[in-house]
């Protein structure tokens, strides 16, 4: 691999600029399904209502839930709320970290006070939302049950006083359903933009290996033309060079995005804290497995591969330049035997290559599904006891089957980072050998206009392996 990445170095500030953008990509990507848990658990379930707190409250409904508050709850309530038209009260314009500590702070008293509305104790309210004690816990989350009846005295407040909720519901959609418009703008932006410039680096490094690899077998000696034969030479300058291309433009592609969306869902599936690391834990111990052993079963065949590729060449270069003295001496079964050995060979070792190889991605589809069908078993009964809600359910399926994909792609990638770094190895074996015949130590060039003559004297020649006198017996 290192003669792999060592083809890339050139471009090392391109691959740079590649991995910020794809780094931009994934954190696009991976606001998306946080969104859509927005839109479910916000925008449909809650009717865009955000927080218990309403915007706007009559002064009999604000008086009725002032008398079950304590006086911290009072004081908070009271500054909450501005005076507004005739009989109503209007909320201030809190940030976001204030009404989240109200939602903390007023959500017994708001969620008694819904309660009294319908009849209903608050022992009531807390069997139906399945919350025991506290409605919320020591780490400051709420029952998501509990809290939709906040949710629902919120909008029964903002209803009495005169707020259109479809207007506040529709608004909120469209805010929301803009910035998922805005990330997926800016997704397919980065995109095509890492196509370009990989599509770019690839190019590249073919053309500039070309051009090296042609450039160093024009210094070559017959030693070295007899060394790497010319069969070989020639797989080395196509069809390695191409493979070493194809992979180069795949890696800045998919194995640099891979880590940068895998990281990304990490933190995301943190931040959703919906307490179920343990599956996606188990998912990725998993797939480790499963790609490590795929990788350990096919090194070995993707090293025998090339030499078998520069078999075949030359056994078909041989009959094809020799076509007619084989003709001449009726030996066609017999080169067609060769080329069918050279061929079956090629042919058995690629097949167990390619059925390893793919094999990894339905072993991979079905963990992947399988960690689909155990977090839905898992979050089913949390979401019934009022601890999580459906849209986090939603979130932490998309972010887990990112984590999953990302591994898919790094398994996509162990198809060909092994045979491509094989070639780059080939290629470099070719490029770093320097020719036997050199000049001297202070040779001189002789000028265009010089005249002389050329003699030989105690010069001496032989093929390489030719018979040496000096060995002989």
């Amino acid at each position: 691999m290192k003669n792999l990445f060592r083809t890339m170095m050139p471009h090392k500030w391109t691959a740079l600029l590649v991995l910020l953008l794809m780094a931009g990509q994934a954190f696009c990507e991976m606001n998306l399904p946080q969104y859509t848990q927005a839109l479910i658990d916000t925008g449909i379930q809650n009717r865009g209502i955000e927080h218990i707190v309403p915007e706007a409250i009559t002064e009999n409904e604000y008086e009725a839930a002032s008398a079950l508050m304590d006086e911290d709850q009072l004081g908070l309530w009271e500054n909450a709320f501005d005076d507004g038209a005739e009989g109503v009260k209007v909320r201030k314009d809190l940030t976001e970290e204030e009404l989240d500590a109200l939602d903390q702070e007023l959500l017994t008293p708001l969620v008694t006070r819904y309660a009294e509305k319908n009849g209903e104790t608050l022992s009531d309210a807390r069997t139906a939302a399945g919350a025991a004690g506290s409605s919320v816990s020591d780490e400051g989350e709420v029952n998501s049950n509990f809290l939709a009846m906040g949710i629902a005295y919120a909008g029964d407040c903002d209803e009495e006083a005169g707020l259109d909720l479809l207007a506040i519901q529709n608004r909120y959609m469209f805010r929301i359903g803009g910035l998922m418009l805005l990330m997926s703008v800016a997704v397919m932006a980065f995109t095509t933009l890492v196509s370009l410039l990989a599509a770019r680096v690839g190019a590249g490094i073919g053309r500039d290996l070309r051009a090296r690899l042609f450039a160093n077998v024009m210094s070559f000696s017959s030693a070295e033309m007899d060394e790497f034969k010319t069969s070989s030479l020639i797989t080395r300058a196509t069809n390695d060079i191409q493979q070493v291309q194809m992979t180069s433009t795949m890696v800045l592609r998919m194995a640099l995005f891979a880590p940068c969306i895998c990281t990304w869902s990490i933190i995301k599936v943190y931040q959703t804290h919906a307490h179920m690391n343990f599956v996606i834990v188990t998912g990725v111990i998993a797939m480790f497995l499963l790609t490590g052993t795929a990788f350990a079963v096919a090194m070995p065949k993707f090293k025998i591969m090339q030499s078998l590729i520069d078999a075949l060449n030359a056994v078909s270069r041989e009959i094809l330049t020799g076509i007619q003295v084989i003709r001449a001496f009726g030996r066609e079964d017999t080169e067609e035997k060769r080329f069918d050995k050279a061929n079956t060979d090629l042919y058995r070792n690629q097949l167990f290559v390619n059925r390893t190889m793919i094999s990894m991605t339905p072993i991979l589809m079905i963990v992947m599904y399988g960690l689909s069908i155990w977090i839905t078993w898992v979050a089913a009964g949390r979401i019934d006891a009022g601890t999580m809600q459906v849209g986090t359910m939603t979130a932490f399926i998309a972010y887990a089957m990112e984590i999953v994909f990302s591994f898919l792609m790094i398994a996509g990638m162990a198809i060909f980072l092994p045979r491509a770094g094989i070639a780059a190895d080939r290629i470099y074996e070719v490029m770093d050998r320097k020719t036997s015949i050199e000049n001297c130590e202070g040779a001189e060039n002789i000028p265009e206009d010089a005249a002389g003559e050329v003699r030989f004297e105690h010069v001496s020649f032989r093929y390489p392996d030719a018979w040496n006198p000096r060995k002989c017996i």
